[in-house]
């Protein structure tokens, strides 16, 4: 068994499969395409980490990191985020997730961060 558990947010089905093989071999990962399918996620799989875009189809990251962080404050959160002066990018800063990364990421750079933060 893995040492950590990881979920991956993101509605774009390309960045999920990478971020997936990213990460397979050394997190136990799951997907969600929804901020609602995160979050039932959380309270179910028990993550150390979420990978959470800002924008998704039905909820607002923002609105997805703050319920997480409701769930459980010691989930560690890595924003993504292909926006850098968005009102959304704005409320998620307020809720202080661990880290935000920009869109598009270096594959080796999104790998030692989540490792910086679980380790």
């Amino acid at each position: 068994m893995k040492e950590y558990k990881m979920i991956c947010v993101d509605d774009q089905l390309g960045i999920r499969i990478l971020l997936n093989e990213i990460f397979k071999d050394e997190y136990e990962v799951v997907m969600a395409d929804s901020g609602s399918k995160a979050i039932n996620l959380v309270k179910d799989f028990q993550p150390d980490v979420v990978l959470l875009d800002v924008k998704l189809g039905d909820m607002n990251g923002a609105d997805v990191l703050g319920t997480i962080n409701s769930i459980n404050s010691n989930i560690k959160t890595i924003v993504m985020t292909g926006y850098n002066d968005d009102e959304s990018l704005k409320r998620v800063e307020k809720l202080k997730p661990h880290m935000i990364i920009n869109k598009p990421f270096d594959v080796n750079d999104i790998r030692s961060k989540v490792k910086e933060i679980l380790y």
